[in-house]
């Protein structure tokens, strides 16, 4: 008697709908196979052809079902219950792809499915994402039609438009390593990496450094470190590459668009006759535009020749350079963002709405 005076609560579309998803999720009706016709489903639930007519439009609003020319109204083979989406930058899926996004993107993938969910991408239009309400029209019309039980967003800026449309429709949000406006947030410890780099050369005698910044957070990291008198008799230069800048929506690819700024900035040290002891480099695609640059300027002096670049990025053996690397754990980046997602989809309050991930300094070659 309980269950069947809150049954009347609800309005009758939505106990059709209820049913229907029943039948869906425990096989009665088959994925890739059409549901009975109108006139079937008018027998089956006793409501006006209106009231069925509205739940099955709610089915295929909310993911399950799709209407096909000549064959009726179809059951989905991915059923967004069980299905997150993945927003990424659209250098993911470049060859060679960055190292760094390309493993965090495959450990989601696997976590997740591990937990039982089907990791759904959507790639932004652009690189950076910036200032766009929706960068990819499908991730529209799937947040707006409830498609997805949850979302990511890998290497995202600033997306006010999209957090406060996902937060309308109760659409749980993580933001991973960048996105300042979704409920919970996987960061980045950009402060230990700047630390961490300059201690590591100053450690080996380094007293002249470059470091090229790729993000306004590790900017205001140095800024930090500089304000606090910690540096001592060491000289941090700095130099700011915006990829968001016009020249960075061209058809060249990101890394030869980098390398074209390397081949700039290294000329200008060289007319200089400027020295560093070392260069820290802030994102793995800027290294390796900036390397290839750098192999390319001959007249280059970088007395000591050591560089240490922010991610997986593959050197050569060849280069006549020691090369090291800071690598974030990409495995507890991704546990971490699952995590965060999963206590949304359950309902539970998140503890730690934002966290942030460290790494560690790798030799890469002597």
């Amino acid at each position: 008697m309980k269950n069947k005076k809150s049954s009347k609560k609800q309005p009758r579309y939505r106990i059709v709908v209820k049913d229907m998803i029943e039948r869906i999720e425990s096989g009665e009706w088959s994925k890739g196979e059409a549901i009975p016709a109108i006139n079937r489903l008018e027998k089956v639930y006793p409501v006006s052809r209106m009231t069925v007519l509205k739940a099955m439009h709610i089915l295929e609003e909310e993911g399950y079902v799709s209407v096909e020319h000549g064959r009726g109204t179809i059951v989905r083979r991915e059923l967004p219950g069980k299905r997150i989406g993945i927003l990424c930058g659209s250098d993911i899926f470049n060859v060679p792809a960055p190292m760094f996004r390309s493993a965090l993107v495959n450990l989601l993938r696997e976590k997740l499915k591990d937990e039982g969910y089907l990791a759904n991408f959507y790639v932004a239009q652009d690189y950076m994402m910036k200032d766009t309400p929706y960068p990819n029209p499908s991730l529209s019309l799937d947040v707006r039609r409830k498609h997805l039980k949850g979302l990511i967003l890998l290497g995202t800026d600033t997306m006010p438009e999209l957090c406060q449309d996902a937060g309308e429709k109760n659409l749980p949000v993580v933001g991973l390593t960048e996105s300042k406006f979704a409920p919970a947030i996987v960061g980045l410890n950009w402060d230990h990496f700047v630390k961490e780099s300059i201690q590591f050369f100053a450690n080996r005698g380094k007293k002249n450094m470059m470091f090229i910044v790729s993000a306004e957070d590790q900017l205001k990291a140095l800024d930090d470190l500089r304000s606090s008198g910690k540096l001592g008799d060491l000289r941090i230069h700095d130099y700011f590459y915006d990829c968001t800048a016009p020249d960075s929506s061209s058809e060249k690819s990101f890394t030869n668009l980098v390398e074209e700024e390397g081949f700039r900035w290294f000329d200008e040290l060289a007319s200089n006759d400027i020295a560093y002891d070392a260069i820290i480099v802030g994102d793995d695609i800027f290294g390796k535009g900036l390397l290839q640059a750098y192999l390319k300027t001959s007249n280059l002096k970088l007395s000591g020749q050591d560089i240490l670049v922010e991610g997986n990025t593959a050197v050569p053996l060849f280069y006549p350079i020691q090369v090291h690397r800071y690598l974030f754990d990409t495995s507890k980046l991704a546990t971490l963002t699952i995590n965060k997602l999963l206590s949304q989809i359950d309902g539970q309050s998140i503890l730690s709405p934002v966290e942030f991930v460290q790494g560690e300094i790798i030799k890469l070659k002597q």
